[in-house]
């Protein structure tokens, strides 16, 4: 059976939907790394930002500045849910977890 079924055919075929936080098969270790992973992105990401708001402050009004640090607001915002979700997931299953104070304001 082909992988790509339209959304018109009358044969529907249930897959689970992806889960960002990487909590959908339910390893206490892989959630870990999992968030240990998305803990270095948005320290990448917030450093990234920090950087363009000072390349702003010598080039105001640059397009491609305000774009980038918008973008990555969106990206952090959605890091620090699914961080937030996995803390939750892992204290459930008995791991002592937190998410670090700087990578969430």
């Amino acid at each position: 059976m082909s992988s790509n079924v339209r959304s018109n055919s009358p044969i529907a075929i249930n897959r689970p939907k992806q889960d960002y936080t990487g909590k959908d098969d339910g390893n206490a270790i892989l959630m870990e790394a999992r968030l240990c992973e998305i803990i270095s992105s948005l320290r990448a990401l917030i450093k990234s930002n920090t950087e363009l708001e000072e390349a702003l402050i010598e080039c105001p009004g640059d397009k491609d500045f305000i774009d980038a640090i918008s973008e990555n607001r969106i990206v952090i915002i959605k890091k620090q849910k699914a961080a937030t979700e996995l803390v939750r997931e892992l204290r459930i299953r008995g791991v002592d977890a937190e998410v670090p104070k700087d990578v969430m304001s």
